[in-house]
């Protein structure tokens, strides 16, 4: 994360800022993985809060896993990689947040009129959104590189939506 401060501004002042609204920022500034024209072998790659190495092994098989530490990448070339790993991308949003707004909408059920229907999609300034009249919330693809708890929050923060717009 990159923070900017006015050139005048005192370095000492600035540090005493970020830590005083620390909790804030960690909320409201969008996290997003950081734009790549390709992925290489060792790159870091940032999945739920934790950070993975990306092991490239081009064959025919294309298809991307998770193992210990490492994301590995099967693809047939270097134009492939970065559609595997959005691909990737999404199919694990979908369980991770699915699995958390299922869990959430039980723990506060009796507040909410019906389970709200779900989408996903890349958004340049939110984390989420709720569409009240829709009875459905709108989340950042870009939550999936944020630790689960963050996700959780934003998902409650949406349903509270409903019961308090």
């Amino acid at each position: 994360m990159e923070i900017k401060q006015p050139l005048r501004f005192p370095d000492v002042e600035m540090i005493k800022f970020v830590e005083n609204h620390l909790d804030w920022i960690l909320v409201h500034k969008p996290i997003r993985p950081l734009p790549h024209e390709t992925y290489k072998n060792n790159d870091s790659y940032l999945l739920l809060g934790k950070e993975y190495i990306l092991n490239i092994i081009y064959s025919n098989y294309q298809d991307v896993i998770i193992s210990g530490n490492k994301i590995i990448v099967h693809a047939a070339n270097d134009f492939n990689v970065p559609k595997l790993l959005e691909k990737f991308r999404y199919e694990q949003a979908e369980i991770v947040f699915n699995e958390i707004l299922y869990r959430s909408f039980i723990s506060i059920k009796e507040h909410l009129l019906k389970y709200p229907s779900l989408t996903i999609k890349a958004a340049k300034s939110r984390w989420g959104c709720c569409y009240i009249n829709e009875y459905r919330i709108m989340l950042n693809i870009s939550l999936i590189h944020v630790p689960l708890d963050l996700i959780e929050y934003v998902i409650f923060h949406e349903l509270v939506h409903f019961v308090h717009p």
